[in-house]
């Protein structure tokens, strides 16, 4: 570590639904760009599930908001990935 860098502030959240709920408001919140990886594709559908990937998908079409998705692919993620650019291409 470099002398004199400030560390970031670390917080557990031991309730998940507190967890879930900073995190949609982080998402929310994004004015630049939003950047995902999900390992699989089951953490995308749970994002598809809290309204995460709903969220996003205002930011880019009210604060013009870059999101981009690092994925595994498979037939239901591809289907649902080019959804995606279809609504991003037509709103922006």
């Amino acid at each position: 570590m470099e002398a004199g860098v400030d560390l970031a502030e670390v917080e557990v959240i031991p309730s998940s639904a507190r967890a879930q709920e900073l995190y949609l408001n982080i998402v929310k919140g994004a004015s630049e760009e939003i950047l995902w990886i999900f390992p699989t594709a089951s953490a995308f559908i749970r994002q598809e599930k809290i309204e995460a990937i709903q969220l996003a998908k205002e930011a880019a079409k009210q604060r013009n908001v870059k999101v981009r998705i690092m994925i595994p692919t498979n037939g239901l993620i591809e289907q649902k990935v080019q959804q995606l650019k279809q609504y991003w291409f037509i709103h922006m």
